[in-house]
């Protein structure tokens, strides 16, 4: 056990000090080579009180000599036997000499030299207490008995003799220990016994002067120079391994990046898991590492652990500071009770759909069938080329504006196709159709995180809103729009066709006349500042050219059916006369087309990304609502995106045009619902159109 060395500043306070040049005497008697019973002088190893005895002795004798001569001179020789046999002994061993007759110098503690026989100077050393002069713990113990002493120093032991305070460091984590269960070793005992043997003889110092001198005079020194004793308390480290691996052990973890778990629609704000780190740890080295610490009585600091760090490639933290809205895109929708139903329940199919890196997004896998069964209401399409009534007309406006969200997200197209003609609500070359069964809306999620889409129509401005939220672009980029016609094809003439049920003569506008274009779309990025930085061609759009179609009645009044001109539009009977005809027109005024209106969608964030567009061939893609005005600020269309064609423009009663079709007043459309049909379908007359 660790003890402390000898400390040489005078005695403590309250320490037992021994008197001048007074030396102790062993309490047992034992006096080498001594004669008769009282006890030396220590001063001068002189004995002044023999002359008394000799003459008290005499006395004696001579009394014993008148009452008894006889008696005393027998004990007389056999105490002569006796003694000469002691002699011989001593003589015998070689010791008689020193002991009865050497003298030695010896130091006194006020530093003069005195001159003592051995045998006092042993006994002044052979002491059952501790020397004068030893202090334990702060304790004087000199005059003490072992018990003594030992009782003192071990009440004045402190409750906590070792405060220990070890930590461990992992990766910046700062761990505590609780080593409270490991034991605590005294050498309490160990340092008293030593204290206690200081200056003692030890075995075969009788014969050895020198060494008695010397212990005499470094009792002497003590009692102005006392020696200190400290004990002290180590830690037993067994078992420290079981504490270290109780707290590392759970540490040992596997990374796990944050997790998106939901969107609140309300604080537009992802709800996430944490993520934590992963910790390969070397558990054993921090044990060794703390043991090692313990074992040479070290018992504040900190131990750092050796582990392999596996960092999270996405926490919660990077979540709050980089996840928000990363793109948007909205236009205004018609008056069209019905459409407008529609528009809403697309979005309420569409709105909080979470996609995950790499995951597709299929509109017609989300939105589902166009039926009743499903939310939908029936309003103004066209079916082959035609106007009609169907389920889920004008839902083509939530595939545009998330069409256009996507691009400005700069996110990955699969699947786009182009309306029949462009749509009014936005740009040439930035719409979108879809037809369940037929034409899809496909677009990646190629961000590497979560997006959120949503969706809404506010009825209150009666405008549709697209939202896509996730890892927003890069430094604070945007990205919008910009599509360039490329060409342009104006439509001549007009079809007719044959209605066997209508009047002969009669006739109904199906379809107005419309340009043909073909665009080009590019993403244009700009910097926080606003400055571009980019620009790049993501689609390209192509929109074939129709001329006005209109159906002409062929039943003539005593049943027979007739025969159309398709380039005139004249009736014949079979017989290849004219016969009467009605000339009435009973066009919806739902079917007149402006095409002047072109505005994009208006940006509320950025977005987008390249994909190849597949072009409209025919009046195989769907129509939008020609009353739809797009709203968007960085689109907005140019006088040259206009249609420009003046045939392509209704009058203002909608009448048809052609000359030898003209109705009459009575027969002008009163349908209430005036507005432009909502989409082209597919020839297809057994699916409904959107």
């Amino acid at each position: 056990m660790k003890k402390s060395g000898m400390q040489g500043s005078g005695a403590p306070s309250g320490a037992r000090q021994p008197r001048g040049n007074v030396r102790s005497v062993n309490n047992t008697g034992r006096s080498y080579g001594s004669s008769g019973a009282g006890s030396r002088s220590a001063s001068s190893g002189r004995t002044p009180q023999k002359t008394a005895a000799r003459s008290t002795s005499s006395s004696r004798s001579k009394k014993k000599k008148k009452s008894g001569g006889g008696a005393a001179a027998a004990v007389i020789v056999f105490l002569l036997l006796a003694a000469g046999v002691t002699a011989a002994v001593l003589w015998f061993n070689g010791t008689i000499s020193d002991w009865m007759a050497e003298k030695v110098d010896v130091v006194m503690a006020d530093g003069t030299t005195d001159t003592l026989k051995m045998t006092d100077a042993y006994d002044a050393i052979n002491l059952n207490t501790f020397a004068p002069g030893i202090v334990i713990d702060n304790i004087a113990v000199g005059g003490m008995t072992l018990e003594q002493g030992k009782a003192a120093v071990a009440a004045a032991q402190p409750e906590r003799p070792i405060d220990i305070d070890i930590k461990l460091d992992l990766d910046g984590e700062t761990i505590p220990l609780d080593l409270a269960s490991l034991g605590l070793e005294s050498n309490m005992d160990e340092i008293v016994n030593e204290a206690y043997a200081y200056l003692k003889p030890a075995p075969g110092d009788e014969e050895n002067p020198e060494e008695i001198v010397a212990k005499y005079n470094a009792l002497q020194i003590l009692q102005n120079n006392p020696k200190t004793y400290n004990t002290a308390y180590t830690v037993n480290s067994e078992g420290i391994n079981g504490i270290v691996s109780s707290v590392l052990s759970p540490r040992v973890v596997e990374m796990k990046n944050a997790e998106i778990t939901g969107f609140n629609m309300d604080s537009r704000k992802f709800e996430y898991t944490q993520a934590n780190k992963g910790y390969s740890i070397d558990i054993d080295k921090a044990a060794a590492d703390v043991k090692e610490m313990l074992d040479s009585a070290k018992y504040q600091g900190v131990v750092p652990v050796n582990a392999q760090v596996t960092e999270p490639t996405l926490t919660g933290e990077y979540i709050e500071a980089n996840f928000g809205l990363r793109s948007s895109a909205y236009s205004t929708t018609s008056a069209n009770t019905n459409r407008n139903k529609n528009i809403n329940r697309a979005c309420q199919l569409i709105n909080g759909k979470i996609l995950q890196p790499g995951e597709q997004f299929s509109y017609n896998g989300t939105v589902g069938r166009r039926t009743k069964e499903n939310g939908f209401f029936e309003a103004t399409v066209i079916l082959g080329g035609q106007y009609e009534k169907g389920y889920g007309g004008g839902i083509c406006q939530t595939s545009t504006m998330l069409y256009d969200a996507c691009l400005k997200g700069d996110l990955k197209i699969i699947s786009r196709h182009t309306h029949a003609w462009p749509s009014d609500y936005v740009k040439v070359g930035l719409d979108a159709t879809v037809d369940y069964g037929n034409l899809d809306l496909v677009f990646e999620n190629n961000t590497g995180y979560p997006l959120v889409i949503v969706a809404y129509w506010k009825s209150n401005d009666s405008t549709c809103h697209m939202e896509i939220y996730g890892n927003k672009l890069p430094d604070g980029q945007t990205i919008k729009l910009d599509p360039k016609i490329t060409s342009r094809t104006e439509p001549s003439g007009t079809e007719y066709v044959a209605n066997n049920d209508m009047p002969a003569g009669s006739t109904n506008t199906l379809r107005n006349a419309h340009t043909g274009y073909t665009a080009v779309t590019y993403q244009v990025w700009y910097d926080a500042n606003g400055n571009e930085i980019d620009r790049k061609e993501v689609a390209k759009s192509s929109y074939g050219a129709h001329k006005r179609k209109v159906e002409v009645g062929t039943k003539y009044a005593d049943g027979v059916i007739g025969k159309v001109d398709p380039a005139t539009g004249k009736v014949t009977r079979p017989d290849g006369s004219e016969g009467p005809t009605d000339t009435s027109d009973t066009s919806d005024t739902s079917n007149s087309s402006d095409t002047s209106a072109t505005s994009d969608t208006k940006a509320t964030d950025t977005s987008a990304t390249s994909s190849d567009q597949t072009k409209a061939t025919s009046d195989d893609t769907k129509a939008t609502s020609d009353d739809t005005k797009a709203t968007s600020d960085d689109t907005k269309a140019t006088d040259d995106t206009k249609a420009s064609s003046k045939d392509t423009k209704p009058s203002d009663d909608t009448k048809a045009s052609s000359k030898d079709t003209k109705p009459s007043e009575d027969t002008k459309a009163s349908s209430k619902d005036t507005k432009a049909p909502d989409d082209t379908k597919a020839p297809d007359d057994t699916q409904p159109a959107e």
